[in-house]
């Protein structure tokens, strides 16, 4: 009887084969000439490759997973070449990679040498993967974590339908949940990197960066070249360890040298350290690189507040706002910039907004305070004052702008 990995790398060939077969459907036919022709080779040599490999004997992963990198490298040259014409539909097929990447880690070796006799309950276990994966594609994430819950009931001693579950859950913002999930998978699969990588991010969202750091530090010791790993740097940043966190920030881009998001990310730590005009070099490229993302926009924006830029900033944080509507803090932002620029009138209307879409966010109203208290309004901004504190009564901030304006206007 099969292995676990390797009956799972037989279902898992024929997925590779689908994916083969849409992307045949789905771009081919809008290649021309030599490209077209080329494309078509491409696709022979790995729908050759896949229909060469004895699932159930093979071993060398590694390099299965190689020679689709080397695929996947060469129809992006392809793509990438035909469509230079045309800057704007220029973009890379990563989704070679994603389908057809194997990772062996996430069975335990020891499990992995138990045969399966009851190759039925394995069908019914990689059904429910399978669908959990689909339903987690689309959105419908509880009924996702429902099938990984199905195979789960079904085998509990191997880590994929934990890992998957863990996935979905985090997609739910279920950070606790999610952590326990991976926690089961790298206990069944001590290697398990995605899953030491994943744990690591929710962690991070759940506060606990420094755990994360741990984890982000496993994948990089199973894994040197790991870019996501290096996104520890978003940890270290929140722990205030900026220069650090430039360290990994620098590895990425030395990996990866048009990655948007480490430009960003590079950016903040240097904004953080005071280095203002570097952290605008990096927000600059970050936005050469990807002009769609409204954080680094609002980020951008901080930095050139920084610098009395006070203008320049409120370009930014608009431009933010364009591209996501409901941006809370890139309201709250252009009110500040507009706050030093005299314009009272409409920062308290930017206020007035970021409030509307946080309502119970103590410093958006502490701060429309400030703007009002310079605008002569200042009964109005100790309403916003106490209206502050009472969302947060420890707002020392609340509590010195109130005693301030009742001794200097004599409000009760």
């Amino acid at each position: 009887m099969p292995k676990i990995s390797n009956y799972l790398f037989s279902k898992h060939i024929e997925k590779c084969k689908i994916s083969l077969e849409a992307f045949e459907e789905r771009e081919v036919p809008d290649l021309k000439y030599d490209f077209k022709k080329e494309a078509e080779k491409i696709l022979y040599e790995a729908n050759n490759f896949l229909n060469n490999i004895d699932a159930f004997n093979y071993s060398d992963f590694y390099d299965f997973n190689n020679k689709a990198e080397n695929f996947n490298d060469e129809l992006n040259r392809i793509l990438e070449t035909f469509y230079i014409k045309e800057p704007d539909e220029l973009y890379t097929y990563n989704r070679f990679i994603e389908y057809f990447h194997y990772d062996k880690t996430m069975f335990n070796d020891e499990n992995d040498e138990i045969d399966i006799n009851d190759l039925d309950t394995l069908d019914k276990y990689f059904d429910c993967n399978t669908n959990g994966v689909a339903l987690n594609n689309m959105g419908s994430y509880q009924y996702a974590i429902d099938k990984y819950s199905e195979a789960i009931d079904l085998i509990d001693y191997y880590a994929l339908a934990y890992y998957n579950r863990g996935l979905a859950r985090s997609n739910l913002g279920f950070f606790k949940k999610t952590i326990k999930d991976y926690d089961k998978a790298i206990e069944l699969s001590k290697n398990y990197k995605d899953a030491y990588y994943n744990r690591g991010f929710a962690k991070n969202n759940a506060g606990l960066h420094k755990e994360a750091i741990e984890d982000y530090n496993k994948v990089i010791e199973l894994d040197t070249n790991n870019i996501d790993a290096y996104n520890r740097g978003v940890s270290k940043n929140y722990l205030e360890l900026f220069d650090e966190a430039i360290k990994d920030f620098n590895k990425i881009l030395e990996l990866e040298p048009n990655n948007y998001c480490a430009y960003g990310n590079r950016g903040n730590s240097k904004n953080d350290l005071g280095l203002y005009k570097e952290a605008l070099k990096d927000y600059d490229k970050s936005i050469e690189l990807n002009p769609n993302d409204s954080n680094t926009y609002n980020n951008r924006g901080l930095t050139k507040y920084s610098l009395g830029l006070y203008k320049e900033a409120i370009k930014d944080y608009t431009k933010a706002i364009e591209l996501t509507p409901d941006y809370t803090n890139a309201y709250g932002n252009r009110g500040s910039a507009k706050d030093e620029l005299g314009q009272y009138k409409e920062a308290i209307e930017d206020y007035d907004k970021a409030i509307e879409l946080e309502p119970n966010t103590a410093y958006l109203y502490n701060d429309r305070g400030w703007v009002k208290k310079n605008a002569g309004l200042y009964k109005e901004a100790l309403k916003d004052y106490k209206k502050a504190l009472e969302l947060d009564p420890n707002n020392e901030y609340a509590k010195s702008n109130i005693a301030n304006l009742k001794k200097e206007h004599g409000l009760k």
